[in-house]
């Protein structure tokens, strides 16, 4: 499989870059038009992963337990 990469593709980054940098809670963020979504990923969470999404698979409504409110405690990344 052969990604390209396009400036849409780019700008996203730089949003989601953004969005972490002021929100350091957040795993996850998606785009407004939800077709693009970055996770955090790594050791001290300092890199972005970013996929596209085609389409809607499933979903599937009241099926888990409700979770606690979360609660993140972290040093500041230098």
């Amino acid at each position: 499989m052969t990604a390209h990469i396009y400036q849409e593709d780019l700008d996203f980054l730089e949003e989601a870059k953004r969005e972490f940098s002021l929100h350091p809670e957040l795993s996850t963020y998606m785009n407004a038009e939800e077709t693009l979504i970055a996770l955090r990923i790594g050791f001290n969470r300092v890199n972005i992963l970013i996929y596209k999404i085609d389409e809607e698979l499933l979903h599937v409504l009241n099926v888990l337990d409700a979770a606690p409110n979360l609660v993140l405690e972290s040093e500041e990344i230098k």
